[in-house]
């Protein structure tokens, strides 16, 4: 087993939970002005680009939820953010792990999508 000999290991899915449910709080409760939350808000939405480009699908993925659960507070209080930037944001990055990721890889719902066809197509129920 890996230690570390810090108290916090930013590895450890346990930091990130506390680290998401602290930045929740802060921001829930308006402990931080709310310009500072919105320039956090867009810097998290251009790592979340940075993250596509390089093709860190994972990073991605780990940071989406953050984006999300903060679009509630911009939605209500920083009216200057462009209305839907999530989805927005979530179709942009889509476009660019299309085109940058290696789609050779066979998705592991392919051949149940098949044999459903072929199930289906034939009368089944």
């Amino acid at each position: 087993m890996n230690k570390s000999k810090y108290f916090f290991n930013l590895n450890s899915l346990h930091t990130k939970y506390l680290l998401a449910f602290g930045v929740g709080c802060i921001i829930g409760a308006k402990l931080l002005p709310v310009p500072v939350v919105a320039v956090g808000y867009l810097l998290l939405a251009a790592v979340c680009i940075f993250k596509c480009l390089r093709g860190d699908v994972e990073g991605f993925f780990s940071l989406v939820p953050y984006f999300i659960y903060t679009e509630i507070f911009m939605r209500a209080f920083a009216r200057w953010i462009p209305y839907l930037g999530v989805p927005y944001l979530l179709i942009a990055c889509f476009a660019i792990l299309f085109f940058t990721t290696n789609r050779l890889k066979k998705a592991a719902h392919q051949r149940h999508v098949f044999f459903d066809h072929i199930h289906f197509s034939r009368g089944g129920k």
